[in-house]
C-alpha cells in the first residue's frame, strides 16, 4: 500500500508502509490529544505531511521503514485552495522489514575468473644514493667497494678519502701528508715527527764542557 491507495480509499483507514523523512514536535489538539506532524515517504518515493496521533514517534526512527494506518481527508488552506491531507497512527509494535518486498534486487557482481593473471606491478623506485659525509677527526674507510679490494685499491681509496677530507676542511692537500695519513689509516700508528735537533757548532769550554756564554771558568778557554 502507498499514498495513492490511501487517496483512493476515500477516508477509510489503509495500512501502508513508509519511511520517516522528518519528525516534528508534539503538540496538543483542541481535545487535548497529542499530535505530531511528520513527513513520510512511501515505498514509491511519494512524500506527504501526515498528522500522527496515539503513540508519538522518536527522532531515532528517521530513515526507518515503519507501518502506518492512514486515511485521507479534503481540506482548504488559508488561500482558499483545496488540498488532500493525511492523518492516522503509527503502528509502533509492528515488525517491519526495512527492505520492501517488491524492491528490485541488488545488482549482481560476478566474481573474477579463476587464475586471472594480474597486471605486472611497476618496480619500486629506489631513492638516489646519498653521498656519505666524511666525519671529522679519525676517518673511517668505506665497508664496500665497486671493484675487488686489493692493497692497491685500498690505498687508492684511502688517498681519495684523505684528499676529500682536506678539501672539506679548507686545507691544501700535500702528497707527503696524504701518504702519512694513509699509513695511519692502514696501520693505526701515528706519523713519526722528529724532535728538533739541538743547535750545532756551538762553542763550549774545554774544561767544564759548558757553552761559553754559561762558562764560569777563569780565564775562559
Amino acid at each position: 500500500m502507498n499514498f495513492q491507495q490511501v487517496k483512493q480509499a476515500n477516508g477509510k483507514n489503509v495500512t501502508m508502509f513508509g519511511t520517516f523523512d522528518d519528525i516534528g514536535g508534539v503538540s496538543l489538539t483542541q481535545n487535548q490529544k497529542n499530535v505530531c506532524k511528520c513527513q513520510i515517504a512511501d515505498d514509491t518515493g511519494e512524500k506527504h505531511l501526515v498528522r500522527l496521533y496515539g503513540t508519538m514517534p522518536h527522532v531515532n526512527l528517521l530513515r526507518m521503514r515503519q507501518e502506518f494506518s492512514l486515511s485521507s481527508y479534503q481540506g482548504t488552506n488559508q488561500r482558499g485552495q483545496p488540498y488532500t491531507g493525511f492523518s492516522g497512527f503509527w503502528n509502533d509494535r509492528a515488525q517491519v522489514n526495512q527492505v520492501p518486498a517488491n524492491a528490485p534486487p541488488a545488482p549482481y557482481n560476478a566474481p573474477p575468473p579463476y587464475n586471472v593473471p594480474q597486471a605486472p606491478q611497476p618496480p619500486a623506485q629506489r631513492p638516489p644514493a646519498q653521498r656519505p659525509n666524511v666525519p671529522q677527526g679519525r676517518m673511517k674507510m668505506p665497508d664496500t667497494y665497486a671493484y675487488p679490494v686489493t692493497p692497491e685499491t685500498a690505498d687508492r681509496m684511502a688517498r681519495a678519502v684523505c684528499v676529500e677530507a682536506m678539501l672539506r676542511n679548507g686545507q691544501k692537500p700535500v702528497y707527503s701528508f696524504v701518504i702519512e695519513l694513509v699509513d695511519f689509516i692502514r696501520t693505526g700508528k701515528e706519523p713519526y715527527i722528529p724532535a728538533e735537533e739541538a743547535e750545532q757548532n756551538e762553542e763550549t769550554c774545554s774544561i767544564c764542557g759548558q757553552p761559553l756564554n754559561h762558562c764560569q771558568c777563569e780565564p775562559r778557554f
